[in-house]
């Protein structure tokens, strides 16, 4: 972890932020009224919603809200017709709504760890989701509120967010979904948004009115499998992602309406975002994670309460990134991150010139292709990448007309400025190992992979010209989610057969097997994998997660012998105690109680979720 750069630590600002923020100044109220319309609330939420905090604009309170997988361009406010979002449609009239907002990547632990700490992913050293931790010497923002006196409390709804992976530094009240072994391996690690709000409100009620809190939540709608509730579900049959949107914006809602309740709304700031978007098929990408395009970076921003002036519209770039200092800044704290405080632009100023980067390293990290990085200054869109890419955004919002051939000067001038920033810090990481659960659970949600490990420069595929790899992959985990289970292996097979060493198709196989009862296959595959594994660079780590697989197949056919070997072959890496744990019960059930012992003691010396340094995985 040498050399990772975090909040406070040097770092030149080559024209392009850390700067230290203004403390916040005394706003004038917002004007304009909202009805919430849930529960009989109405009246009370318009009052609630109709003024300012006492404290001459500032706030009292701090709510941010985090929708996973939320494009902008699907709001009602944001232009779209039939949108079913009067709830974040009315707080953007009561606020100030962003309408050029990026994330920093399209992948939800990269990004929440950037709204938390103010930095680029290149400088927390968060790349993807799994094996990644936000490193302890990060300052987040849970951290400076809370040594400020405010009570802090988290409601995730996703493992991806699971508090081994540091984002609950600073919360006193960190609360995540379990593992629901019932709904079979690819429906792990999620909860719905009635059940975040609960918690959230409950530990509202514990909190006596006069102190301060910050207070997150995070909704999993509308991430897929894209399943909404009712009404949603009937209004929007043909369109169940925007199903799911509308599901959030209600969720939203009834939020709002227990702040409400409890006296808390009227003095909160509140900041609804979007942690990436989702791509519904442009560029050819199935979903998100690959590419950078606008579908995925493109997010809502909106922020509502003391001192946002009503139905201001901002238009200037801005990024997730600056939400933490301008958070802070709202309640007088100055900070020294990546980004920036957005209070000079909702009062009617402008921020410094800069430009904004994001990246992918789920491409390399998945598949072994080249990661995408992106360089944004105003309009003008730089992707990093084998074949490198060149957008004008305002002439071309959709990103049809790749301009770097035609204006190399423009691209190159980008390009150096990125080479620059890069130069400038180095990319650093912290990577854990992470419990049999918590895998299956990120497994099910599509963001496990066996990673692609490796230094040098040598050449990586473009993610451009492999996309229809990462599409059958997605289609396979989609029919594994709905019980289709011979479908899912066959497209599995004939994306191994194009691309023999893209493992984790093959261990999706080995898992989907198993859980179709096939388990003669299914050990069959994980030997052949193993095999395979054995002989490539890096690809010892695949070979371990395929000894996981076999030594349970073999456990649950009574092989105990044989399960026992697995479970040893998988120890020869890094593995946490709750593999040591299984193969200690083996040994027991075997008798072999000086091997039981000798495992229990490693397992002692050893630590749960073990760090090491290297190269990044997921």
């Amino acid at each position: 972890m040498s050399g990772l750069r975090r909040a406070g630590l040097r770092r030149s600002e080559r024209g392009r932020g850390r700067r230290r923020c203004e403390s916040a100044r005394r706003w004038p109220d917002p004007a304009g009224t909202v009805g919430l319309g849930l529960r009989g609330l109405a009246a009370l939420g318009a009052l609630a919603l109709s003024a300012g905090c006492g404290d001459g604009g500032r706030p009292h309170d701090l709510v941010l809200v985090s929708i996973d997988t939320l494009r902008a361009d699907r709001l009602g406010s944001y232009g779209r017709e039939g949108a079913g979002t009067p709830q974040l449609d009315r707080l953007a009239r009561r606020g100030a709504r962003f309408s050029d907002a990026m994330a920093p990547a399209p992948i939800t632990l990269p990004s929440h760890a950037s709204l938390f700490t103010g930095l680029d992913p290149s400088h927390h050293g968060v790349r993807h989701n799994g094996y990644y931790a936000l490193d302890t010497r990060a300052t987040t923002l849970a951290e400076r509120l809370r040594a400020e006196g405010f009570r802090t409390g988290a409601f995730v709804a996703s493992v991806a967010l699971a508090a081994r992976h540091g984002l609950d530094q600073g919360f006193e009240r960190y609360t995540e979904p379990g593992v629901d072994r019932s709904r079979g391996l690819f429906f792990l690690g999620e909860r719905s948004a009635r059940d975040v709000n609960r918690d959230a409100l409950a530990w509202l009620d514990e909190i006596a009115p006069r102190e301060r809190v910050f207070l997150f939540v995070h909704y999993m709608e509308p991430h897929a499998p894209f399943e909404p509730p009712e009404p949603e579900l009937t209004r929007f049959a043909d369109d169940r992602y925007q199903g799911e949107v509308a599901a959030s914006d209600r969720a939203v809602g009834e939020l709002l309406a227990g702040l409400a309740a409890r006296g808390r709304l009227r003095r909160a700031l509140v900041a609804v975002v979007g942690d990436h978007g989702e791509s519904l098929g442009e560029h050819g990408e199935p979903s998100h994670g690959i590419f950078v395009y606008q579908s995925t970076l493109h997010v809502p921003l909106i922020l509502a309460g003391p001192g946002v002036p009503a139905s201001r519209v901002v238009d200037e770039p801005v990024s997730l990134i600056d939400l933490m200092p301008t958070l802070l800044a709202a309640v007088g704290l100055p900070s020294e991150v990546d980004g920036l405080s957005l209070w000079p632009i909702l009062r009617g100023g402008s921020l410094a010139a800069r430009a904004l980067y994001g990246e992918s390293f789920a491409p390399r990290l998945d598949f072994g292709w080249s990661e995408l990085r992106v360089w944004r200054r105003g309009p003008e869109k730089w992707i990093a990448a084998p074949r490198p890419e060149l957008y004008d955004l305002e002439r071309d919002p959709g990103e049809r007309l790749d301009l770097a051939q035609r204006e190399p000067e423009r691209g190159s001038a980008l390009a150096g400025e990125l080479a620059a920033y890069l130069a400038d810090g180095a990319d650093a990481s912290r990577r854990i190992e992470l419990p049999a659960q918590a895998r299956q659970a990120l497994d099910a949600l599509g963001y496990l992979s066996a990673a692609h490990e490796g230094g040098g420069s040598e050449a990586r595929p473009d993610p451009k010209d492999r996309i229809a790899d990462a599409a059958a992959l997605e289609r396979a985990t989609r029919l594994g989610q709905r019980g289709r289970f011979d479908e899912a292996v066959d497209e599995l097979h004939a994306l191994t057969r194009r691309q023999p060493t893209l493992f984790d198709a093959r261990l999706r196989a080995v898992a989907l097997l198993a859980i179709s009862g096939s388990l003669d296959r299914a050990i069959e595959e994980a030997r052949a994998l193993i095999e395979v594994a054995d002989r490539a660079p890096y690809g010892e780590r695949v070979a371990s997660r395929a000894h996981l697989l076999l030594a349970e197949l073999h456990r649950s056919r009574g092989e105990l012998e044989l399960a026992a070997r697995s479970y040893e072959r998988a120890l020869a890496t890094p593995q946490p105690q709750s593999v040591r744990a299984e193969l200690a019960a083996v040994y027991r059930e075997l008798g072999r109680a000086d091997d039981e012992a000798r495992v229990l003691r490693d397992a002692a010396d050893s630590r749960a979720d073990s760090a090491e340094p290297g190269s990044p995985m997921r």
